[in-house]
């Protein structure tokens, strides 16, 4: 290690500082109407060319049209869901995934509920429900927080309390443990290799780890030493790189992975957004064709620490941001 008065430290504080610099490359897309929604996901439906935002706070679903203007969607409203939490949808067999969660922060809170979690699907076309898959009720406090989809419509689903992974398959089965808890500390969203046969999984305090699908060996993905991987919240696949949202870093940001062919090391990043005023706390995105949409402004930093179910703080609604992973080509 260098010492402080060593020639490395200057240029080192001076990469740091850099850093810290704002950079923006995305721009506004859509203003959301609540300042206390606490906006947590986003889904895509190509089929009916719509968006989907989940609300923590009120337990409900935003949806709206590429011009934002707002849509219905009644499937999940008859359920009176607890907070609403990861958003997926399979275009090809036109399905809505989410979660939901019994948690403070939520309006919908029911102390005889707290620590319950659960995984329901839906039929796009007329919001009929498919099936609801919850973990087993042993006292033991759980949240489905994140997902993803696999090729053939495996949903895969991280605990973040417990550290497990879940699946449940495309026939709507049954709700089974992938990775049993304690596997990691903190894991936030997975996301499938383009092969299908890998799983990475974001790790709040770790890093990225690297699933094997087959045989469920975990690693953890290497990367060169310019480049943090701790903090994301978000994790996608674009084409030959991954779109990481950090909300655990300072500043907060949303950057580019480049990875290498095999999709197994990280050779380089670049910044989409970082540090610019008003960005607040981001929290996950979606790939459209190129283009790249996520929640910016969360307010997940005005949720009262002490009492989450009190009044949030003062603050502009959350935004959906806009970035073209073209520009990074």
């Amino acid at each position: 290690r260098a010492a402080l008065g060593d020639s490395g430290c200057p240029a080192a504080r001076e990469a740091m500082a850099r850093n810290l610099d704002a950079a923006g490359e995305a721009t506004p897309f859509v203003r959301l109407p609540q300042s206390d929604l606490i906006a947590e996901d986003i889904a895509y439906d190509t089929a009916h060319r719509r968006f989907f935002v989940s609300s923590v706070r009120h337990g409900g679903l935003l949806v709206f049209d590429p011009a934002g203007k707002p849509l219905t969607f009644r499937g999940p409203e008859r359920d009176s869901l607890w907070s609403l939490m990861a958003l997926r949808v399979d275009d090809r067999r036109h399905r809505l995934w989410l979660t939901t969660a019994c948690l403070r922060e939520g309006a919908r809170y029911r102390s005889a509920d707290s620590g319950r979690t659960a995984v329901l699907c839906y039929d796009l076309d007329h919001g009929q429900r498919l099936g609801r898959w919850e973990p087993r009720r042993d006292g033991t406090a759980r949240v489905l927080g994140d997902m993803t989809l696999g090729p053939d419509g495996t949903a895969y689903l991280t605990e973040s309390l417990q550290g497990a992974v879940y699946t449940v398959s495309p026939v709507l089965d049954s709700l089974r443990t992938l990775l049993p808890a304690g596997t990691f500390p903190s894991p936030q969203t997975p996301a499938v290799t383009p092969d299908g046969q890998r799983l990475l999984v974001a790790d709040y305090s770790l890093g990225i780890a690297v699933v094997q699908l087959g045989s469920r060996v975990v690693s953890w993905m290497p990367h060169a030493a310019n480049v943090a991987v701790t903090g994301i919240d978000g994790l996608y696949v674009a084409g030959q790189a991954l779109l990481a949202i950090q909300n655990g870093t300072q500043p907060e940001r949303v950057v580019m992975l480049q990875v290498n062919p095999e999709f197994d090391r990280i050779e380089d990043w670049s910044a989409i957004e970082s540090g610019t005023p008003g960005f607040g706390d981001p929290t996950h995105g979606v790939m459209v064709g190129p283009e790249f949409y996520y929640i910016a402004n969360s307010g997940w930093d005005r949720v009262n620490a002490t009492d989450p179910a009190a009044p949030m703080g003062a603050g502009d609604p959350p935004r959906i941001m806009r970035a073209s992973r073209r520009e990074h080509h």
